[in-house]
């Protein structure tokens, strides 16, 4: 019956994508696209270690691997951290080096060689997602994030990749530079939310889009300056400013304004076209500077346990500047 629906919507122009979240869907949906012939990437697909801590890797990696005519998108999901208040007291300080879900802590790895051969094999994907293991940077380095660009992003060339979309985790700025120069002639579409670079900085980054032609969106998350306690670009080292100050009458199109809840909001950097992508991106590299963040400070507060100091580009300095910039 799979198969016949499939063979049904092969010329249909509403059907964009298939969602794959849950790894024993894998042989049956794939297969029966196979049978259908199926003519285009149809697949989303979501890979998240912890399916394969209690399963055989190849009963699920196999049709991924012998399907990649029909994988248009590789998302790579960690297991999210806990937010402290949804942790029993007595489980605060423990939940800091805990993993037993895929959570990623100091000394934990969770790329096996066959999702990494997997991911080298899905080279002609158009999407590329990484759900690091939280928005808060509670480590210094996290060895599990780490270990996904290594194993998975920061060596593979994916030759049609349009859309990469990173949140939430720790990367490697240096890796994550790279790996923009090696997709710069195919991105188009780039989002950067509470993403934590462990070496390097943002200016780089930057600098990195700057020389991707095709770029007609970004999205680098929310202000700080609305009610947001966390910015959403952060860095292990401090950055001193490029100029003295900013230009004063320049007003960037293109951002959205989110309700958070009744009384608060923030706004949300998006930039959609060609041209606003390249004026903002012009203003953060020309006044780049950093402040220290106040991430994770009322995790502290529950648990006494010290966080690392990270320091944020503060995304309003570059919300406004001069007709001039």
């Amino acid at each position: 019956m799979m198969t016949e629906s499939f063979k049904n919507l092969a010329k249909s122009t509403s059907l964009l994508n298939i969602y794959l979240c849950e790894a024993t869907t894998y042989p049956a949906v794939l297969a029966a696209l196979n049978l259908a012939s199926f003519p285009r990437q149809i697949i989303h697909v979501l890979v998240n270690p912890k399916d394969y801590q209690i399963s055989s890797h190849n009963h699920f990696l196999n049709p991924l691997a012998e399907s990649p005519h029909l994988i248009s998108h590789l998302e790579f999901q960690a297991t999210l951290h806990k937010d402290p208040w949804d942790i029993e007291p007595d489980m605060r300080r423990v939940d800091v080096a805990h993993n037993e879900f895929g959570r990623h802590y100091s000394g934990y790895k969770s790329v096996t060689p066959q999702v990494s051969k997997l991911a080298a094999k899905l080279s002609s994907v158009k999407e590329v997602s990484f759900r690091g293991c939280d928005t808060v940077p509670r480590l210094r380095l996290c060895h599990g994030c780490e270990d996904a660009w290594v194993g998975i992003f920061a060596k593979n060339t994916y030759s049609n990749l349009t859309h990469l979309d990173l949140c939430g985790g720790y990367v490697s700025g240096s890796r994550l530079r790279g790996f923009l120069k090696r997709h710069s002639g195919t991105l188009q579409h780039v989002m950067f939310d509470f993403v934590s670079l462990t070496d390097g900085n943002w200016c780089s980054i930057a600098k990195g889009l700057q020389k991707c032609p095709n770029l007609n969106y970004l999205d680098v998350g929310p202000d700080t300056t609305t009610g947001r306690y966390i910015g959403s670009l952060l860095q292990r080292h401090a950055s001193s400013p490029l100029a003295i100050s900013l230009p004063k009458k320049y007003v960037t199109p293109g951002l959205e304004a989110s309700k958070l809840q009744s009384d608060d909001s923030h706004i949300d950097v998006i930039l959609r076209n060609t041209k606003d992508v390249a004026h903002w991106l012009d203003v953060f590299v020309r006044y780049f500077a950093t402040d220290k963040s106040i991430a994770g400070d009322c995790y502290e507060a529950f648990n006494g346990y010290k966080l690392p100091v990270y320091h944020e580009a503060p995304l309003d300095k570059y919300l406004e500047a001069d007709e001039e910039a």
